[in-house]
């Protein structure tokens, strides 16, 4: 094991402990002395990572949805228990979520801070599957893809995507389909498992009363050392244009909710570039779109549209900037954020309005700190784009006028755009 590193920052008054263990698992350690600590072990591994090769073969598929099912099935024990109560009985909240690029475990306790950690990384890095086990779990996740269905928030934002995509698995749930779930097997996930859940592919964070010592102790004696496979994610071209710049889905909504995308063409940047990148949309995107924005007040003013939110989007090589809301004719604020971004365009951003956002940016990334989760969290999510939440604090601090110009005309251009509806006939 390499020293540790650490890393202060003075202007949020935050450190970190980085200790990279001789298994290749990345532990980052964020101290706090609030009454909760917060724990998350995270494998690389969400649901894009749906064809890959190790050690040389050929790149082969399997079935959307692995990754999720992953997430379900290792909390259960080999002897019949479960992971959930073991954390229960120490007086902990436990949990788990799978995104586009990640599964995560984690915990939530005001005791027994060393035993929660010490349990995470021994169920995660001891898997189970049978056959019983696995149909048992099949049934579940079914159900759980139907009642999904139901939500117009989620079926308006995979509509977004399948206009804004082609072929990318941006587009596809994030828990497969009812026939993908069905089609897999113990193998699967197996094969799935020793891909992914290598300690070198994944992140232990810990936020509260942590020390470094005892997160190396824990590692020590729990995590596995093994040769790291030669894992290779294939991946899927995805042409610059847009599929389709308009589609409508029926629900029974009260009024239609509608989000307009702007598809990021830039592709997989370089760490710093994409941070830089990201923050400049989301500050743009608040100056034309947010809460203070005069977009936003002639929409309510008018009654055209209700609930805007703008934000921006971007997991590894996509990325897309969404206006969202409900409006009787999503239409006529399409016409209404385009006329907004043309004249953006031609006479730049509201100085003012901008001091005003990065403010505001700065203060929400000073309250984060406030929350062990929320701080947990966000140091994950700087990480697995290839910085730390020092480098963030830097990148939003220097940000200029300029550079959210410079990415406001690339990323909102109505050329590569599209409208997605949920509403009735």
């Amino acid at each position: 094991m390499t020293a540790p590193i650490r890393r202060y920052d003075p202007y949020l008054d935050e450190e970190y402990t980085l200790i990279r263990h001789e298994s290749g698992l990345r532990i980052y350690v964020i101290p706090k002395t609030f009454s909760t600590s917060y724990g998350v072990l995270t494998a690389n591994y969400g649901s894009f990572d749906n064809c890959f090769s190790v050690g040389g073969e050929e790149p082969a598929p399997v079935p959307m949805g692995v990754a999720h099912f992953l997430e379900h099935k290792l909390f259960e024990n080999e002897d019949g228990g479960d992971a959930s109560a073991v954390f229960a009985s120490l007086g902990a909240f436990s949990n788990a979520y799978t995104s586009f690029d990640r599964t995560s475990y984690l915990f939530a306790t005001t005791e027994n801070e060393e035993a929660c950690l010490r349990e995470l990384l021994s169920f995660v890095y001891a898997p189970y599957f049978t056959e019983e086990s696995v149909r048992r779990e099949q049934k579940i996740i079914t159900e759980e893809i139907r009642m999904g269905q139901d939500s117009p928030g989620r079926r308006r934002f995979m509509l977004l995507t399948s206009l804004l995509y082609h072929g990318h698995p941006v587009t596809e749930e994030i828990a497969g389909t009812e026939q993908s779930v069905l089609s897999i097997t113990p193998e699967t996930l197996r094969r799935c498992y020793d891909a992914f859940y290598d300690p070198s592919n994944m992140i232990l964070t810990l936020c509260g009363r942590f020390t470094p010592e005892e997160a190396a102790r824990a590692a020590d004696e729990l995590v596995p050392r093994r040769p790291a496979p030669r894992l290779v994610r294939a991946s899927v071209p995805e042409p610059p244009e847009v599929r389709a710049s308009y589609g409508k889905r029926e629900l029974p909504v009260a009024k239609p909710l509608f989000s307009l995308g702007f598809k990021d063409r830039a592709g997989l940047l370089p760490p710093r570039e994409g941070l830089v990148r990201g923050i400049a949309a989301t500050v743009a995107a608040e100056v034309l779109f947010g809460s203070t924005s005069p977009f936003f007040s002639r929409m309510l003013e008018s009654n055209l549209a209700e609930g805007i939110s703008a934000s921006c989007f971007s997991v590894r090589d996509i990325g897309m900037g969404v206006i969202s809301g409900a409006a009787d004719e999503p239409e006529r604020i399409r016409e209404e954020a385009f006329e907004t971004l043309e004249r953006a365009n031609r006479e730049g951003l509201d100085r003012a309005a901008f001091i005003r956002a990065k403010k505001a940016h700065l203060s929400d990334l000073v309250r984060t700190f406030n929350s062990v989760e929320e701080a947990g969290e966000l140091s994950l999510d700087c990480v697995l784009s290839g910085y730390d939440f020092i480098d963030y604090a830097d990148a939003l601090r220097a940000l200029t006028p300029e550079d959210a110009e410079r990415v406001l005309c690339d990323i909102f251009d109505p050329a590569a755009s599209a409208l997605a509806v949920i509403g009735r006939k």
